[in-house]
């Protein structure tokens, strides 16, 4: 009895030992987070944990605040000055002034000797104010000679130097000469003043008369006029007192420096700031950009990035000095332009796309919403508003790309490329379409509810998950056109859908988005991040590189799902790629083919702020509805990708007015649908025609998602199981 007793406790373990290792296989394909988990609360914020990896460390505070360091070194103009000393004009002239200017320079550092310029020197008195009425003594500073040199008396009145009878002969020998002024009757009013006349010819004024301001030798103020570029137009002296003075000006913003003659260096710098932030800084003079007006550029989404970040580090004056170049890059109908020269905006290059768009009026959106009693609260708000109004416009009414919001408006066309703003792109990027979908999302909660926002981003969502979402790769497509889908298939559209699903409640799908940018990853030396794309029929040729701006993409989507873990560790393993000066580049390595670069880079140093100091910033509203069980991850899908490769786009020239692809919102942002035919990609990045467009791959077969590990593994343990049993059965019966 004992025995069968322990044969029955025996078969009772095997037993649950099987049972339970079955559950284990079988639960190894779920993912881990459970519905308490998830980091999107009940209020509509996400998670900021405190402790763990998802913490912001000592070393995140400190490399970020080197970060913020170099943007606000890009909101300077890139003259290299080399002294703390100052210089500015009296008043701010409008760029239509063209009447005399002056003002004022402080000397910090250098000192220089002082100088005249007078052709006599007054020996006594050593002042003479305007109602002296002495004697004078003198000399003249040329060579003195017989019956030469006649000195002759003025009066410096409002209407110029006016002559007083008065005169003296300067001696032949020593040059010295005396003038008694007691004697002149009513002299006009104004100060004294004393020239030279030559008699040997014919008593022509000669060398400047005295008064004249003493002056730093060596050293001269420039002004510069800045319209499309920044062109010379007049010099004139550093006088002793601290002020300069120019006769005239021209049209164009009013820019002025203070420079050492003799080395070229530029003491110090004076122009009226616009707000905005360089795009890049191309420190490599063999780069073809280096020394062109590309230098200078600042792009609208650069510019909206940089915000969010200072916003999110609590910048404050950084922030609304990026809000006011915000407002300088908006166009009447409320679009923001896509470009534009730092110093100078109303040159700026007026092409729309509607990603960049909708993120500048996020910005200004989390500008209000985190200082709403700013004194320019109420124009920034405005703004928004008319950006919003902007989108309406680009609302597909029909076709495929019904429900979602078209590519912008302009491109340039024609044999001299010309361009054109009536054009419409009618293109729908996803990525763009993610972009609208966060701005609706938070007017809907700083504006409130009468213009529908929380409305329209629901619709959105609705029309991005049924059109652009593939629920056989678990990924979303790239974008669409008027005859079908484009399943190229970018970095950021994986991480920054991951993000759009994962804030709309779709939990499952933004862990499967997320989990397919491993084909991006790569390490370049000492560092391992992300590529922009990876070689594949939407982007041939692409080559390995660790694209700075979307690895820190990654990382924040890491964050807002809650893998922390992974977020630290991608963190670390892109620290290498810190510059001393706390830049980042674009990329670790060029790709030409796709206007890859490896400038440094504000879109850059700006998304590693956002993914750690200032990730509360962007896209910080989510949509709460947890699931009610754990999700289930299967296996990723092989990603399927149109069968006819792309001709890549080629790099546009960085010296000319139409801006870089890189520099967009996002890589892709001039080509946001990248798989299209050879002869339908113009070399002017004009729209390709919409018949020419592959048709969608989602039906395209796939790696199924269920896998057979699971059951094979079961089955094997249920049949050890059941020869176990039979062979305890057997002993059971030979002991009875």
């Amino acid at each position: 009895m004992k025995k069968q007793t322990l044969l029955k406790i025996f078969g009772s373990v095997i037993g649950a030992f099987l049972v339970g290792f079955v559950g284990f296989q079988l639960q190894s394909n779920v993912d881990a987070l459970s519905p308490g988990d998830y980091t999107c609360r009940p209020n509509g914020s996400y998670a900021s944990p405190t402790t763990g990896p998802g913490a912001i460390t000592s070393d995140d505070q400190s490399r970020a605040a080197q970060a913020m360091g170099w943007l606000h070194s890009m909101t300077e103009t890139r003259t290299d000055v080399t002294s703390a000393s100052t210089v500015s004009p009296n008043t701010e002239h409008a760029p239509s002034y063209t009447g005399a200017i002056s003002g004022t320079f402080t000397l910090n550092g250098p000192t220089y000797p002082t100088k005249s310029d007078a052709s006599i020197e007054i020996l006594s008195p050593s002042s003479v104010p305007d109602n002296y009425a002495g004697i004078i003594q003198g000399k003249v500073l040329t060579t003195p000679a017989a019956f030469r040199w006649i000195i002759q008396v003025y009066k410096r009145t409002s209407g110029g130097d006016v002559q007083v009878a008065k005169q003296a002969l300067a001696d032949a020998t020593t040059g010295e000469f005396t003038i008694d002024l007691s004697d002149i009757s009513s002299p006009p009013a104004g100060g004294w003043a004393f020239g030279i006349l030559d008699a040997n010819a014919g008593y022509a004024e000669y060398g400047t008369k005295w008064p004249s301001p003493e002056y730093y030798d060596g050293l001269e103020v420039q002004q510069k006029l800045v319209t499309d570029a920044i062109y010379d137009w007049n010099t004139t002296k550093a006088l002793a007192d601290g002020t300069f003075t120019f006769p005239n000006s021209n049209t164009g913003k009013k820019l002025f420096r203070l420079v050492d003659t003799a080395s070229g260096d530029i003491l110090a710098e004076h122009v009226e700031k616009t707000g905005l932030i360089r795009s890049f800084e191309i420190d490599d003079q063999n780069d073809p950009a280096y020394g062109t007006a590309l230098e200078d550029q600042s792009y609208v989404y650069d510019q909206a990035v940089a915000l969010f970040a200072a916003i999110g580090s609590g910048d404050d004056a950084l922030a609304s000095s990026l809000a006011d170049g915000l407002l300088n890059l908006q166009e009447g109908n409320g679009g923001f332009a896509f470009a534009a020269p730092q110093l100078s905006p109303m040159y700026r290059d007026s092409l729309i796309r509607t990603g960049a768009h909708a993120i500048a009026v996020d910005a200004l959106l989390s500008y209000v919403d985190t200082y709403p009693l700013a004194v320019k609260s109420a124009a920034y708000r405005a703004a928004a508003e008319s950006g919003l109004a902007f989108l309406d416009s680009l609302l597909s009414q029909s076709g495929e790309t019904q429900g979602l919001y078209l590519g912008g408006y302009g491109d340039y066309t024609g044999p001299s490329n010309s361009f054109d703003p009536n054009i419409v792109i009618t293109w729908a990027s996803t990525e763009h379409n993610i972009d609208i979908w966060n701005t609706f999302v938070k007017a809907a909660r700083v504006l409130g509810s009468a213009g529908q926002y929380a409305e329209k981003a629901a619709a959105l969502s609705g029309v991005i998950k049924s059109k652009l979402y593939s629920a056989a790769e678990h990924r979303l497509f790239q974008g669409m056109r008027a005859n079908g889908v484009d399943t190229a298939d970018p970095l950021d559209v994986n991480s920054w859908g991951a993000m759009q699903l994962y804030s709309s409640g779709h939990y499952d799908e933004a862990l499967l988005a997320l989990a397919r940018v491993d084909a991006f990853k790569f390490t370049r030396g000492d560092v391992t991040g992300y590529a922009p794309f990876y070689d594949s029929a939407g982007y041939p040729g692409a080559e390995e590189t660790v694209w700075f701006e979307g690895s820190y993409g990654v990382a924040l989507a890491r964050y807002h799902i809650g893998d922390y873990q992974g977020y630290r560790d991608l963190l670390g393993t892109l620290a290498d790629g810190q510059e001393s000066d706390g830049s980042f580049r674009y990329a670790t390595d060029e790709d030409v083919t796709y206007s890859i670069t490896t400038r440094k880079s504000v879109a850059s140093t700006a998304w590693f702020i956002l993914a750690t100091t200032g990730r509360s910033a962007i896209w910080n509203v989510c949509m709460y509805n947890p699931p009610a069980g754990p999700i289930e991850v299967p296996e990723v899908p092989i990603v399927t990708q149109p069968v006819i490769p792309v001709t890549p786009k080629p790099s546009i020239p960085s010296a000319g007015a139409e801006p870089e692809v890189s520099a967009g919102d996002g890589p892709q942002d001039e080509t946001p649908v990248a798989n299209v035919t050879p002869e339908v990609t113009p070399v002017d990045g004009s729209a390709p025609s919409d018949e020419d467009i592959p048709q969608s791959a989602s039906d395209q077969d796939s790696k199924s998602d269920f896998s057979w590990t699971p059951i094979i593994i079961a089955g094997s343990f249920l049949a050890g199981a059941g020869l176990l049993w039979g062979l305890i059965l057997f002993i059971r019966s030979r002991l009875r």
